[in-house]
């Protein structure tokens, strides 16, 4: 059980929904439902009730939100008491970019530790909602996965370079081919993760040139759900080499790098020109450059 799944669980509770949980939290609704059904099947009981498309708290439901939410003030007081006094950040993380990590917490507990370091608090956020709680302040710096290395009013700093690839069915003609372009796929119904719209951003524009006509896209929730749509309706997936850009296997579908003007997304650290704890920021991202901590947050996987 995980301090995370049980924020989640409440902020449920509290909206009777997972779309509003979601909203509230800055998680993905597959997110948020991951982690009520991992509670669900860690303890062994049912949590809601879900009928017509609304939910209800069991009575098994409501005992654990008692005792969570004891565990949750307990758990935020004892944050409080050992920051009081010393500086925070908090970063947020591109959901999508989450997927692909390992677990980051303990180099950050080392950065808290270090000279010049101070606690770094962690928030995983939906891409489109990114920029304005960075500019509301609700974020101190983002890391985020995109095709672009620039933000307006902001200092962008890549800390790595992935490739783009795409994902075609075993038996579309295209997965013969070694590398893809944008004439490859143009025309082509493309099938991304949900909320991947502003991230793909120019590789759509690409395409909206070369066609004549924006792209036709369908979201999907996880890699699974993707690979299945590919080879039922022979779309196009969009993905990111999170190791070496090479053609690959992956479900019954290839994964193709892709070579374009847009072949390239960037992992970037952003903040804001003008923020007050710009210093502290610095200081944070230049560490997390040193020795290639930040890479090592990365495993080699097969898909994004």
């Amino acid at each position: 059980m995980e301090i995370s799944q049980l924020r989640f669980f409440l902020a449920s509770c509290d909206g009777a929904s997972f779309a509003k949980a979601a909203e509230a939290t800055g998680a993905t609704r597959q997110a948020v439902s991951n982690a009520v059904r991992a509670l669900e099947s860690e303890m062994g009981i049912q949590l809601f009730e879900r009928k017509h498309n609304q939910m209800r708290l069991t009575e098994e439901g409501e005992r654990l939100a008692r005792r969570a939410q004891r565990v949750i003030s307990l758990v935020d007081d004892l944050y409080n008491e050992e920051t009081d006094g010393r500086d925070e950040l908090v970063l947020g993380l591109d959901s999508f970019t989450v997927g692909s990590m390992t677990d980051p917490f303990d180099s950050l507990t080392e950065y808290a530790s270090a000279e010049g370091g101070c606690f770094v608090r962690i928030t995983q956020d939906l891409f489109e909602a990114m920029g304005e709680m960075l500019l509301d302040g609700r974020r101190d710096l983002l890391i985020l996965r995109s095709q672009r290395d620039s933000f307006d009013g902001c200092v962008s700093v890549p800390l790595r370079t992935a490739k783009l690839g795409l994902i075609v069915s075993g038996d579309d003609p295209l997965a013969r081919r070694d590398v893809l372009g944008t004439d490859d796929v143009s025309g082509r119904a493309l099938i991304v993760p949900n909320g991947a719209e502003q991230r793909y951003k120019v590789l759509f524009d690409a395409l909206a040139v070369s066609a004549g006509r924006r792209p036709k896209v369908s979201y999907v929730d996880n890699s699974a759900v993707a690979l299945q749509a590919i080879k039922k309706t022979g779309g196009v997936g969009i993905t990111d080499f999170d190791g070496p850009a090479r053609k690959m296997e992956v479900g019954g579908c290839l994964k193709i790098p892709f070579a374009g003007a847009s072949e390239n997304v960037y992992d970037c650290a952003i903040y804001p020109e003008d923020s007050p704890k710009k210093d502290q920021i610095g200081h944070f991202v230049r560490w997390l450059q040193a020795g290639e901590r930040f890479l090592k947050w990365h495993p080699s996987v097969p898909i994004s």
